[in-house]
């Protein structure tokens, strides 16, 4: 009788640190504001070329319950943070110069898209593995409203209305699956983590794959398989909540096919002759380059709930006698 009453004691003076445990749970929702623009990259900044811009919108979230979910989804092993995501994203591709009337047959073309992605981010901390796996559905084309959001920009910033977009690439589905493992390398002393990723895609939108490695260093950084909420933010439970790092990942690229490039899989695209274009001008048609070089780098800093990336990406050139292609991200993260 004395052991009861004396347990009970101690659970009822335990119980204020319990209940401030359960009011402060670890993040288990992120939103995601996500941001590509030429306008914002280092080296050449304010240009319209090629993937000129990208703006997308994500909520993740870990659930307390694990929904199913199909085969195309697999998730990391026993003991994974299993993150789950709902997207929308729409990009737009234009040539260089966009005051043309008849665009370059030379340069990009006009290209835009539109599209919804479901995803999961499955990371066990044990085997330092994460799997990563996103099925996207969206359309191609004049439905995708490239053209009127980059007239829109273009008449806020007073800038020069684009003029080439009555010669965008046609209406087409858009249906893709993607799927990446991330492996760790090592994890140096002095906070540093080298992190191999290997990514494939096949569907209607692109076909390829991509190889590359992750370095990562900085202060107080959460570790990289711990979760995909980790990454951008700190718990309350968590002493020091600031977060700072630095990311380099060079890669290299296999672009097999790319629809907002070469056109869509289900309508008709008329064949072009070596040395014509569609709009009856002389000039080559440029070779597409299917193997690139990719290297982005950048920083992500975080304190508490709220977080914020730059990254700079560049591209080797696309085209045979084209520039390369660069661009920055900026990202704001905020979790709960």
């Amino acid at each position: 009788m004395k052991g009861v009453l004396r347990n009970l004691l101690w659970g009822i003076l335990a119980l204020p640190s319990i209940m401030v445990h359960a009011q402060e749970p670890a993040n288990r929702y992120l939103f995601r504001v996500y941001e590509d623009n030429d306008a914002m990259n280092l080296f050449d900044p304010g240009s319209d070329k090629g993937y000129t811009n990208g703006t997308r919108l994500d909520f993740f979230w870990v659930p307390r319950k694990a929904p199913f979910l199909s085969p195309l989804f697999p998730k990391a092993g026993a003991g994974s943070v299993n993150t789950h995501g709902w997207s929308a994203m729409q990009m737009m591709i234009t040539p260089d110069n966009i005051l043309r009337r008849y665009p370059d047959p030379t340069d990009y073309p006009y290209s835009g898209g539109l599209f919804a992605t479901r995803s999961l981010h499955s990371a066990n901390p044990d085997r330092k593995i994460s799997f990563q796996s996103e099925l996207l559905l969206g359309v191609m084309g004049p439905p995708a409203l490239a053209e009127d959001m980059q007239k829109l920009i273009h008449r806020i910033i007073a800038a020069q209305p684009p003029r080439g977009w009555d010669y965008q690439k046609s209406t087409d589905l858009l249906l893709n699956y993607q799927f990446a493992v991330s492996k760790q390398l090592a994890n140096m002393p002095a906070g540093m983590e080298l992190i191999g990723h290997a990514q494939v895609n096949a569907g209607t939108m692109q076909n390829g794959a991509y190889i590359s490695t992750l370095f990562r260093w900085g202060k107080n950084m959460n570790h990289y398989f711990d979760g995909l909420i980790p990454q951008f933010s700190k718990d309350r439970q968590q002493a020091d909540r600031w977060q700072f790092y630095i990311t380099i990942q060079p890669g290299a690229e296999l672009m097999i096919t790319n629809a907002l490039l070469d056109g869509g899989v289900f309508n008709d695209h008329p064949k072009q002759l070596q040395g014509t274009n569609p709009y009856g001008e002389p000039g080559p048609i440029p070779t597409r380059r299917k193997l690139l070089g990719r290297l982005d780098f950048g920083a992500v800093l975080s304190h508490g709930n709220f977080g914020v990336t730059y990254t700079q990406k560049s591209t080797t050139p696309i085209y045979s006698g084209l520039q390369p292609q660069g661009l920055g991200n900026v990202s704001v993260y905020i979790a709960w």
